[in-house]
């Protein structure tokens, strides 16, 4: 078992850099161009909304507190919803030495009940594994950014994924909610 965990963190961090650098060379990967591809007015959504529309690509609310603060609260409220954190990584780390003004820290985290489940109906869902909370701050402001599943599984077009995406939205907006409240 613990070969096949190691296996999948390792591909997981494989994909997960190979998707990064897919952001970062893109032709129009301007440090500005990337930031409003994943903040932006119409992807922010305010705490209060009930349900917003799943379809959006990224889920991102405003944080009301520091930077230091909502990483301590996006912690707190991971364990609080009994999820098992992984690990805590700036993401320039290896990259980058200069910060452009800006602080990014990941959050990986992980339910392992439910991914046990949605390997059993399609192995696909490790691209989107482990759960991840990027905390981002850019002039004073404060960010929790989460990748929705749901836009990603519809493509896949198995029914029974999507259903555990949804519950994964879900979760993340919930953790959202709970680390900016």
């Amino acid at each position: 078992m613990g070969i096949i965990l190691r296996y999948l963190f390792s591909y997981i961090l494989v994909v997960s850099f190979l998707f990064l650098l897919l952001i970062l060379f893109s032709p129009m990967a301007s440090a500005d161009f990337q930031l409003a591809a994943y903040v932006t007015e119409d992807v922010i959504e305010p705490v209060s909304t009930p349900t917003p529309t799943p379809q959006q690509p990224i889920i991102a609310v405003e944080s009301p507190y520091d930077y230091d603060t909502t990483l301590q609260n996006v912690k707190k409220a991971i364990a609080g919803r009994n999820f098992r954190l992984i690990r805590v990584q700036e993401l320039t780390d290896g990259f980058s030495s200069t910060k452009n003004g800006t602080r990014d820290t990941v959050v990986y985290f992980c339910n392992f009940d439910l991914v046990n489940q949605a390997i059993r109906i399609d192995t696909r869902i490790g691209q989107f594994l482990p759960c991840r909370i990027t905390v981002h701050e850019k002039a004073g402001k404060v960010y929790l950014m989460a990748l929705n599943p749901v836009p990603i599984s519809e493509l896949l077009g198995e029914e029974k994924l999507k259903k555990i995406c949804l519950q994964v939205t879900a979760m993340y907006r919930g953790l959202l909610e709970d680390a900016t409240l």
